[in-house]
This record gives structure tokens, C-alpha cells and sequence, in this order.
């Protein structure tokens, strides 16, 4: 750039003060700068003031004079005070950059505008959420606290966190291995609060026995439920109107349940076997289900085993001397439904039944179950009848066939007819009997085909490909074959 030198100066000797006449000193010049004053000697900028005034060291040597010329010139000192500034941010800014800068602060984080909401770190290890200058939840060794957070393990403010306090859990859940709370001021006839609670009763206001544990269900507004289970396995049952408690009433005596585990008494509650037999089949553990031994006398509705064979159970479906399950149910009018399952061993796969008879037992009628062990695999049959698999699949290079076990073949395939004459398909499975073919082009254009009988139409046939105009193309086509194999 060329060095300021616009208008004139004067100068006095022994004064650091320049003052100019048409010139441009603030915005073209800056402290620190080179001035070159009319004695040829070179002085400092120390400040700019205006336009027409600047401080120069030391002070002018010269004579005194007005009207000189003079001149203006950069120097390096502004590189080295931007260098100084740039050091002096980033000394100011340092313990940002170590702090917030790495996600570390040392004092809490608010918002701004409303400084008593924000984040906290209360005490040591512990990390805290304020609102309205209260901390209202706290997080520390695995636990929670704050005025967001219950109180008490029966604390029913609405809107806290649910919180499980040593011992007592909360409102009677997660208690572990520790004594469970008395309801809240040891009487039943007061308790309003969902939860479980202990009573004694001795002590305890309305407790049906000497003591248990009881269920408290707020079932409506002013409206409560409570189960009681003593401490000798009774249980008890009350309700509140609104009014006044009804009476307790006991749930369950040993009378109510099932005698064993095929008790099929009216009434009777279901009762788990401790021989683990279960009831009726149901939640066998160690020990065998119920044994059918005789179909013709159908029994209650449930899951139970059998022997199969000849010398197993009366009128059982299976021709081998193998443990099964069954199930039973009953329909209408005495209707019964057996479902059997042959248990798999290493050279026999399971098979599967269902049967069906009167209450009486008269009737018996097996049919056995389709199951993937035969839904696929080779169709084959005897006399008109299937004796193998319900579905065949295979291909070749002629294309692809499906057997069904009913007789039905299917068989397909893409390929290209000939431009020059009629071309032969050979079916990839032989039919039984002529089949019904169709041609479909799947080249783009109008085309139309032909499908020709040959001599021998059970392994094989010919077709053509048209356009419009009756000329042969050589297009692809898709190919069916649909008949039988018997």
C-alpha cells in the first residue's frame, strides 16, 4: 500500500503533537506506525486523535515549521499486538475452554431468565434437578430424593416419583426379606390407600384375624376393596360402600378344592397335585399325567396319556405299544373330542389323531393328522388311494412339476419358440392322460400362439409363436401343463 502523505503538517520543535492541514490521519494510520517528519527523522505514532492531529515519540527534533510534507509507513507492531490480545482472550477464556468447553462446570447450570431451574451437583457425587429453588430430584449412590420423590413409602401426593424405600418398599411392593408396614395408623376401617400392608389383630382396627397381610383397592372414588390372606393361608374378603365396611368373608377353606387331581365336583376350585400330576393334566411337573385306559369311557376334560397298542388302552388310535398324550374336551349334546399324539422316539416319528364320541363312549372314530412329516415328500398312491405325502415338488431341466396326493400334476416352464417351426416342450414328469396346455408370450408386442397335440401327448407338446400378421417369432413363452399322474 502506498504510505499516507496527504496535505501538510506543522510541527514545533521539543512537541510531540503533529498537527495537519488536509489530511487523513484517523483511519489511515494507527498507533505504532513509522512517521518520517519534515527533518528527514523518523519518529513513532503513539496515538491518533482525528483526521488532523497525531502524538508522536520522542518529541520533534526539528525546527519549528508549518506547511511540510511528511509521511506515514506500517510497521510489524501490529502483528505482535494482535499476537498480545489474542494470548490476553485466550488467558481470560482459559478456564471456559477447560470447564464448559470439555462439558465440566464447577457451578450450576441455570436458564437463562430463570435462574433458580436449572442443573446441580448438591454434594459430592451427586447429581440434582432444581425448579423454583428447590432441588426437586437427587440422584446419588444409586438413589433418588427431592420434593419430586415420595416422602414415605406410603406418601400419596399426587404427581411425586414412586420410590422404594428400604424395608418398606413402597405402599407394600418391593419389600425384600424385611417386615411389611402396618397400615397407615394400624386400622383397616381407615385405610383408603391402594397397597400392601401387615396387621395385627391384637392391635389392628377391623383385622379378620390375628394376623396376615392385606390387598387395599381404591375400586371408586370413596368406594374400597380389601383382601386379607391370614398368617395360616385363610383368606378373607370385604368391601366398602361408601357407607359402612361389610362383613369379612372368608375366600377359600380346603372344602372348595379339588380331592384329587381328576376331582370333576361342581364348584371345586382347581387344586395343583403335590405328586405332581397337576390338575387334570394341568402344571404336571415331576410326575405323569393322568392315564386314560379306556377311550370308550371318556373322562373329564383335560390332558392326559395313554398307552397305545393292543395292549394298551382301550380303543386308542395307534398300532404300536408307545406312550402318548391326549387331550380332551367336550362339545355339545355330550359330544367328545380326543386330539392323541404319539411321543417321538429315534426310529418312530410322532403321528397325531383326532377322535371323536358319544358321552356314552359309542361311536369311537379315529382319523389321523397331516403333519409336516407327510405334507411333503413323494405323492404316491394304491388302488386310488394316497399313501404318501399330500405334496411333490421338483424340477429338472424340462421345468418345474407339482404332484398333489389327489392326482393333480402341474407342470411349467419358460422357453423360446422357434422362428422357423413348431417347438417341442417334453413335460418334466409324464401325465397319466392327455394334459390341458396353455401358451402365454411374455416378449413385448401382440403376438398369438398355437399349442399342436403331438403323437404322444402324456410326456410331450409342440407350439408356435405369431405376430399379428401370422409370421413366426422366436419369443419367450411361459408354459402349462395341467392333468394327472393318476
Amino acid at each position: 500500500m502506498a504510505w499516507p502523505k496527504a496535505g501538510t503538517v506543522s510541527v514545533a520543535n521539543g512537541s510531540a503533537i503533529v498537527t495537519g492541514t488536509g489530511t487523513s490521519f484517523f483511519g489511515s494510520a494507527q498507533a505504532g506506525w513509522g512517521w518520517v517528519g519534515p527533518d528527514g527523522r523518523v519518529y513513532e505514532v503513539l496515538a491518533v486523535s482525528s483526521d488532523t492531529l497525531l502524538t508522536i515519540t520522542p518529541a520533534y527534533q526539528g525546527a519549528t515549521a508549518a506547511g511540510q510534507i511528511y509521511a506515514l509507513f506500517p510497521t510489524m507492531s501490529l502483528a505482535h499486538d494482535l499476537v498480545a490480545s489474542v494470548q490476553a482472550l485466550i488467558g481470560t477464556f482459559q478456564a471456559i475452554a477447560d470447564g464448559p468447553g470439555q462439558g465440566k462446570f464447577s457451578t450450576e447450570v441455570v436458564k437463562l431468565g430463570d435462574e433458580d431451574t436449572g442443573l446441580g451437583w448438591p454434594t459430592s457425587n451427586e447429581v440434582a434437578l432444581k425448579a423454583g429453588g428447590d432441588w426437586q430430584l437427587r440422584l446419588k449412590a444409586g438413589a433418588a430424593s427431592g420434593a419430586a420423590v415420595q416422602a414415605s413409602s406410603t406418601d400419596t401426593t399426587a404427581g411425586k416419583l414412586l420410590k422404594l424405600f428400604s424395608g418398606a418398599g413402597v405402599f407394600g411392593l418391593g419389600v425384600n426379606d424385611a417386615t411389611l408396614d402396618l397400615s397407615p395408623g394400624n386400622d383397616l376401617d381407615a385405610l383408603t390407600v391402594s397397597g400392601l400392608f401387615r396387621y395385627a389383630g391384637g392391635t389392628t382396627t377391623g383385622a379378620p384375624s390375628t394376623a396376615g397381610v392385606v390387598l387395599s383397592i381404591v375400586r371408586l372414588q370413596g368406594k374400597y376393596m380389601q383382601l386379607a390372606v391370614s398368617h395360616d393361608g385363610l383368606m378373607y374378603l370385604r368391601a366398602y360402600d361408601g357407607v359402612s365396611w361389610s362383613a369379612w368373608v372368608e375366600a377359600l377353606t380346603s372344602a372348595m378344592a379339588q380331592s384329587s387331581a381328576t376331582d370333576a365336583t361342581f364348584g371345586k376350585l382347581l387344586k395343583l397335585s403335590n405328586s405332581g400330576t397337576g390338575t387334570f393334566g394341568l402344571g404336571v411337573t415331576s410326575g405323569n399325567a393322568p392315564t386314560i385306559s379306556d377311550f370308550t369311557a371318556p373322562p373329564a376334560s383335560g390332558l392326559y396319556r395313554y398307552l397305545g397298542g393292543s395292549g394298551g388302552a382301550a380303543g386308542n388310535p395307534d398300532d404300536g405299544a408307545w406312550w402318548g398324550s391326549c387331550i380332551v374336551g367336550k362339545g355339545l349334546s355330550g359330544d367328545v373330542l380326543y386330539i392323541a399324539s404319539r411321543v417321538q422316539d429315534a426310529n418312530n416319528p410322532p403321528k397325531q389323531w383326532i377322535g371323536s364320541c358319544q358321552e356314552d363312549g359309542t361311536g369311537l372314530y379315529w382319523t389321523e393328522v397331516v403333519t409336516r412329516n407327510n405334507l411333503l415328500g413323494t405323492v404316491s398312491q394304491s388302488a386310488g388311494v394316497p399313501t404318501g405325502a399330500v405334496i411333490e415338488r421338483g424340477n429338472n431341466s424340462n421345468g418345474r412339476y407339482v404332484r398333489f396326493a389327489d392326482g393333480t400334476q402341474i407342470c411349467t416352464r419358460r422357453m423360446n419358440a422357434s422362428a422357423s417351426g413348431a417347438e417341442a416342450w417334453t413335460f418334466p414328469a409324464s401325465f397319466i392322460e392327455e394334459p390341458q396346455c396353455s401358451v402365454l408370450p411374455i416378449s413385448a408386442g401382440a403376438h398369438s400362439v398355437t399349442a399342436e397335440p403331438p403323437s404322444s401327448t402324456t410326456t410331450y407338446v409342440e407350439f408356435n409363436c405369431f405376430d399379428t400378421a401370422g409370421a413366426r417369432q422366436a419369443k419367450s413363452c411361459h408354459l402349462t401343463a395341467t392333468g394327472r399322474w393318476f
